[in-house]
């Protein structure tokens, strides 16, 4: 199924694995070829770590160099970014066997990575605290910049 998008026709269904710049290439056909210039398409859980190649992986695209500069050390913080329903589906669809080979380094393992559980929810419930947490911790130390 499709539809016009800007006079592209674009997918409205985004089920399979999609490599990063298949969905830039996407991104330019709904939003504008110049729509994404000076960014990257932004895993919500690196690929680095086993995050899946896939749209419900995919934070759209944000500044390259905030992308690059964060690297794979911020998956909490990106599930916060992303919010719940969006990062669920991302822990989800990197912890299904079916996509273990989209990413560099095979599916995402919540109990290597340190969880107590391997249910999507629980993992994604628990990255999106711990980014939520950080977001807190950098909201008071802009408080405290704005005090100097």
């Amino acid at each position: 199924m499709s539809e016009s998008t800007l006079g592209a026709t674009v997918p409205t269904t985004l089920d399979k694995p999609m490599k990063r710049q298949a969905y830039a290439k996407h991104l330019k056909k709904l939003l504008g070829d110049d729509a994404i210039d000076g960014q990257d398409v932004f895993h919500i859980i690196a690929e680095s770590k086993g995050g899946a190649n896939h749209p419900d992986n995919y934070l759209y695209a944000l500044g390259c160099n905030f992308n690059r500069s964060i690297g794979n050390n911020y998956d909490d913080f990106n599930c916060f970014l992303a919010g719940l329903p969006k990062a669920t589906k991302a822990v989800r669809i990197s912890m299904d066997p079916k996509y273990k080979y989209t990413g560099s380094i095979g599916k995402f393992d919540p109990i290597k990575e340190g969880f107590d559980s391997s249910n999507p929810e629980d993992v994604a419930k628990h990255l999106f605290g711990r980014g939520q947490a950080l977001m807190k911790h950098v909201r008071s130390a802009k408080k405290e910049q704005k005090k100097k």
